[in-house]
């Protein structure tokens, strides 16, 4: 026989025992008679080869640990014992791969106190999560059935969260078909014949229609073949796998799958008074959840693992990282920011379990869909038991943690409340309580307002303008001159961005005949426009200038006729500017100032476009800006500046957060041409958020020379270090974020306090009011988290308790029938727990808690 040990691949000389056992009356089996002796066999008829045990729990634990492949591993056996003709050495990797699916098996069963055998129960080879509520396992026996007090509920609720991944995918290459997994139903993913039988008879599925955005877990994204990728559930406060709850794609994350991962998941949590769900595109997708599984009850009654359909109240989330792709509508309605009873849960849970999952994604590929899930199967259990391990050092530092900062909150808290209108208080308490009561339930979520938002106008977008333009034309026909301006200064405003592209493009021209062309047919664009305008400018802009030119030097005979406007270059009023001095574009950036352009060797048709001067009010002296001719002229760029700056901030976000998506993309891309390729996606845009950057703050520059206070707390400066997008996965995380604050381009409001600044005392009250109502949620949020993770400690213990109890049932029944080695595991598994309980004494005794005792 060829033998496989920890020390290379030999072969050996093997006799078999035929002695007949005197209970049974046959001869043990060789495969049995192997593995008493601490070898497994490659077969299970006339094995030919061995592997011994030993060497096979090593490989086991570094396929989990290192994520080493069985190719990789037997590579190395054959190479320890002949490093100079490895490929002489006897070739046992078909029998090895076959050999260490049954031993994960084979170890699964054995840990849950299971026959290695098919037909097990739903998920019972799963490792549960000790801190949520595990029915009948560490649950308080006084609200399991009646549920707790009106306001105290979400103690006893499952967090749980959904999600897509299209890393785990399958080769379209020939495989055996009837290949099942030994884990049939039995681990993490939903029971396959069930689930074949859903897919058969499901039917085509149509795309709902979207209020929101459209994204690609409805079903819009481009994906296919035998399987495309994988949805699954998790607790979304301990990141446990749950049991059950993952099924393949073989098309985009359409409802269907999701439905049948959330039917097959939770079937054990259906008991459960109160569900609090995450997931992507939860404002989408829990619109018609219930018409579908009503649906569902009608067509699939038979299914064996489905037994439950009607799920209990259920609080509607979105992830944090997700939600800021949602439209505004969305955010406020779903965020786990201001839904009551959360906690600090960020509802992202499922993707820093695909962040570990997907280095494994090159593996689980090539192997046949049987294969894969065994697994996958065996990953997600490792992943449990490793948390579960380490669960009690978690929770209390994470308690400890809330403690420290829900006390600075209600510091703070106590502090603004102590200078606030005691009436305002009351009432913004009453409206607080009003619309908590109302967010829970998607009924009623057209008539919610957004309390945390300011109301005060920001100032129409670019696009607004123009639909009032459109509307300014029909109802003032009349006074065609104030049109007209209108018109003039929007135009003029365009032009100095359309100018501003042009020269960018000039710049990055690559001499390529393409690049050249597009850049000819801009310029020509250009300077038809600007042709056009500079009549309207003639007509009623000129007239306005002239004439406060005039008063002007009534007033001061020194001071020039006319104000010469400065190069619409946009550097605006830098001819007055202590900025000046500030040339290099990093550091203007950094000080929240537009880049100098510099003609210095530059191509003919960039100075030619340079030299161009496209004058607006602001382009002039104050002196000119302070007369009442153009008072309306000013009063109307004001307006198409701050429009600008809003289109520019919004641009700068959305560029910002696909950026963050890009570069978690390209983290797990493979391969010369696709991390190219994510390469140059991720140029372009950074060069659109760069773009972004400097139109507001051209904007803004503009909004400054037309009389804006330079401290505005709408539009601020734009430093280098605010053009920063959220920390969006593990991959891209670094030290210290969690403790960093937020860029102001992610706020909608600032608080500071100008006493006796009579013109924006309105618009600091209503700060205060979305102030208190964000620092009410803030405190809100932490207290529910001490609560939270103090019942989830007092649940652990109870779980480690229970399972303790189990196994020393068992060991009990074991040693009653004579089976002392399984007694002997019994206890072994007992202690076990034994140990994880004076774990959670250890820790759990730092945080003065009074622990529920076991």
């Amino acid at each position: 026989m060829t033998i496989v040990h920890g020390h290379g691949v030999h072969p050996y000389a093997v006799r078999f025992c035929y002695c007949t056992d005197k209970a049974t009356g046959s001869c043990t089996p060789e495969p049995v008679q192997l593995i008493k002796y601490g070898l497994w066999p490659g077969s299970w008829d006339t094995p030919h080869s061995a592997f011994t045990i030993s060497m096979m729990r090593d490989h086991h634990l570094l396929s989990l640990q290192a994520q080493i492949s069985s190719h990789d591993f037997y590579a190395y056996l054959r190479r320890l014992t002949d490093n100079v003709c490895p490929e002489n050495v006897t070739d046992r990797y078909r029998q090895f791969m076959t050999a260490t699916r049954e031993f994960s098996f084979m170890r699964s069963t054995k840990r849950a106190g299971l026959p290695p055998e098919q037909g097990l129960p739903p998920g019972a080879l799963a490792t549960l999560c000790p801190a949520c509520p595990q029915p009948g396992m560490n649950m308080d026996p006084r609200y399991e059935a009646t549920g707790r007090p009106p306001g105290e509920q979400y103690l006893d609720a499952l967090f749980h969260t959904a999600d897509g991944n299209f890393q785990q995918n399958q080769k379209m290459k020939p495989s055996d078909p009837n290949d099942e997994p030994l884990t049939l139903g039995a681990a993490y993913y939903a029971h396959e014949h069930d689930f074949a039988t859903y897919q058969e008879k499901r039917g085509k599925e149509k795309k709902e229609a979207t209020s929101c955005h459209k994204f690609g877990a409805m079903g819009y994204g481009r994906y296919g073949g035998r399987v495309s990728g994988m949805v699954g559930l998790s607790c979304a406060r301990h990141m446990f796998a749950l049991p059950n709850s993952v099924v393949d794609l073989n098309v985009g994350e359409a409802y269907s799958y999701v439905d049948f991962a959330h039917l097959s998941g939770l079937q054990r949590w259906m008991q459960i008074l109160l569900h609090i769900s995450a997931y992507d595109i939860n404002c989408q997708y829990r619109i018609n959840f219930a018409m579908r599984m009503k649906k569902f009850r009608e067509k699939f009654a038979g299914l064996s693992t489905i037994k439950h359909t009607e799920f209990p109240p259920t609080l509607i989330g979105i992830g944090k990282f997700h939600l800021p792709a949602h439209i505004p509508s969305c955010r406020f309605k779903h965020s786990f920011n201001y839904l009551p009873g959360v906690g600090m849960t960020d509802g992202e849970a499922l993707e820093r379990i695909w962040s570990i999952l997907n280095a494994l994604a090159a593996r689980a590929k090539e192997m046949t869909s049987g294969h894969c899930h065994d697994f996958l199967n065996d990953m997600y259990n490792d992943m449990n038991i490793r948390r579960l391990c380490g669960l009690a050092r978690d929770l209390t530092r994470r308690y400890l943690q809330a403690c420290t900062l829900s006390s600075e909150v209600d510091a703070r808290v106590a502090k603004l409340e102590a200078g606030l209108d005691g009436a305002a208080l009351a009432e913004w308490k009453k409206h607080e309580k009003e619309w908590l009561a109302n967010v829970v339930d998607m009924k009623t979520h057209k008539k919610l307002d957004n309390p945390y938002e300011l109301k005060t106008n920001r100032g129409s977008t670019t696009k607004e303008l123009l639909v009032e333009v459109e509307k300014t034309r029909s109802r003032q026909a009349g006074n065609a001159d104030e049109l007209g301006i209108l018109e003039a200064v929007y135009e003029g405003a365009e032009l100095q961005s359309l100018r501003e592209d042009l020269l960018d493009a000039i710049d990055d021209d690559d001499g390529t005949e393409d690049a050249r062309s597009v850049i000819n047919a801009a310029r020509a664009e250009f300077m038809s426009r600007l042709r056009e305008w500079m009549n309207t400018f003639n007509a009623y802009i000129q007239p306005a200038l002239e004439t406060a030119a005039r008063e002007v030097l009534e007033m001061h005979q020194e001071q020039p006729a006319m104000p010469t406007p400065l190069p619409t270059s946009f550097p605006l009023h830098e001819a007055v500017s202590r900025d000046k001095e500030v040339t290099g574009r990093e550091a203007r950036a950094h000080l929240g100032l537009p880049p100098l352009r510099d003609p210095r060797r530059k191509s003919e048709m960039w100075q030619e476009i340079f030299a161009i001067s496209i004058p607006l009010p602001s382009s002039f002296d104050n002196l000119v800006l302070q007369r009442p001719a153009v008072a309306s002229l000013v009063s109307w760029e004001k307006r198409v500046r701050q429009g600008q700056a809003n289109d520019a901030l919004s641009d700068l976000r959305t560029h910002l957060v696909t950026t963050e998506m890009l570069k978690i993309k390209k983290l797990d891309a493979t391969g010369k041409s696709s991390t190219t390729r994510m390469g140059k996606k991720l140029r372009r845009q950074n060069d659109q958020v760069v773009a972004a950057a400097d139109d507001y703050r051209r904007a803004r520059l503009a909004l400054i020379h037309l009389g804006m206070d330079e401290g505005d707390v709408l539009f601020r400066p734009l430093k280098k270090t605010d053009v920063a997008g959220f920390t969006m996965s593990t991959e891209t995380q670094q030290l210290g974020d969690s403790r960093k604050t937020v860029s102001w381009i992610w706020e909608d409001f600032s608080f500071v306090e100008r006493p006796g600044d009579l013109d924006h005392q309105e618009f600091y009250e209503e700060v205060k009011r979305v102030h208190w109502f964000r620092s009410s949620a803030l405190r809100a949020r932490w207290q529910e988290e001490v609560r939270l993770l103090a019942e989830e400690m007092t649940r652990s213990v109870r779980f480690f308790g229970f399972q303790r109890r189990v196994w020393d049932i068992r060991a009990h029944a074991r040693d009653a029938t004579g089976d002392a080695a399984a007694a002997a595991y019994a206890r072994k598994q007992a202690h076990r727990y034994v140990r994880l309980l004076k774990n959670c004494r250890s820790h759990f005794q730092t945080t003065s808690l009074v622990i529920v005792r076991v």
